[in-house]
C-alpha cells in the first residue's frame, strides 16, 4: 500500500490533495517522504508511527529508551540517514529488528537487507526519536576504511578544524596559568578522553574534603 493510500484511508484530518502536494515535492527534492510529512506539520510523528505499524503488522518501538545500539554497525550511516533506518537488535529466530520511519517502503527494506545480508523483522520508529538514535549509534566512530582511507568521523572532525586556543609554547602556557587552572585543564582532559567522569572526580573531591575535616 502507498503511504497516501494509507493516510486517506485512515482518515487523516488533512486534505488528500495536501498529503500529494507535500509527498510529490518530497519525490521532486530527494527527501524522505515521512521526514516530509512530519517537518511539514501534515501529520504528528507519533501518530504516522502508530499508522504505519498497524499497516505492517508490526510494533512502534522507543528508540529514546534503547540503552545499546551495537546491531547499528550492520549498517552504514549514509544508508541509514537516507532511508531513516536502523538495525536494533536480533529477534530470538537470529533475523535483524530494524526500525524502519516507513516499513512500507519496500526500496528502503531491500537495500537494508542486501546490506546485513538477509531478510529483516521491520519496526516502526517515529521521526524524531530515530534521527536521534541514527545520530547517538554513529557518533563515536573512530574510523572506516573506504577505498583505502580512512574515514574520520564528523564530530572528530569538528574538533580538528576547531581554532586552537592560542600559539604559544605549553611552558609558557603553564607559567603564565595558575595552579587551580593547570588542575582543571588536567581534569578537563581526563573527562573529555574518558579516562574518568564527573562523578568519578565528585567522589574522589567528597573523599578528600572528608578527610580534611577529619583531621
Amino acid at each position: 500500500m502507498r503511504l497516501e493510500d494509507l493516510l486517506v484511508q485512515e482518515g487523516v484530518a488533512v486534505p488528500a490533495a495536501r498529503i500529494r502536494r507535500v509527498l510529490d515535492g518530497a519525490a521532486a527534492t530527494g527527501e524522505h517522504a515521512v521526514a516530509a510529512l512530519v517537518d511539514q506539520g501534515v501529520i504528528a510523528e507519533d501518530v504516522l508511527a502508530e499508522v504505519l505499524a498497524r499497516a505492517c503488522s508490526t510494533v512502534v518501538v522507543d528508540l529514546d529508551r534503547e540503552p545499546e545500539l551495537d546491531a547499528a554497525q550492520h549498517l552504514s550511516r549514509t544508508l541509514a540517514v537516507e532511508h531513516l533506518a536502523l538495525p536494533v537488535s536480533s529477534s530470538p529466530g537470529g533475523r535483524l529488528r530494524v526500525a524502519f520511519a516507513n516499513p512500507l517502503d519496500q526500496d528502503a527494506r531491500e537495500l537494508v537487507e542486501a546490506a546485513v545480508g538477509g531478510p529483516v523483522q521491520p519496526l516502526v520508529a517515529p521521526l524524531g526519536p530515530l534521527r536521534r538514535a541514527i545520530e547517538r549509534a554513529f557518533t563515536g566512530r573512530s574510523t572506516r576504511v573506504v577505498a583505502g582511507r580512512p574515514e574520520i568521523a564528523a564530530e572528530q572532525t569538528r574538533k580538528m578544524e576547531a581554532p586552537s586556543v592560542g600559539t604559544a609554547p605549553l611552558h609558557r602556557m603553564e607559567q603564565e596559568a595558575t595552579e587551580a587552572q593547570r588542575h582543571e585543564a588536567l581534569l578537563l582532559a581526563l573527562i573529555e578522553r574518558g579516562v574518568i567522569t564527573r562523578a568519578d572526580y565528585a567522589a574522589a573531591l567528597k573523599r578528600l574534603l572528608s578527610g580534611r575535616r577529619d583531621d
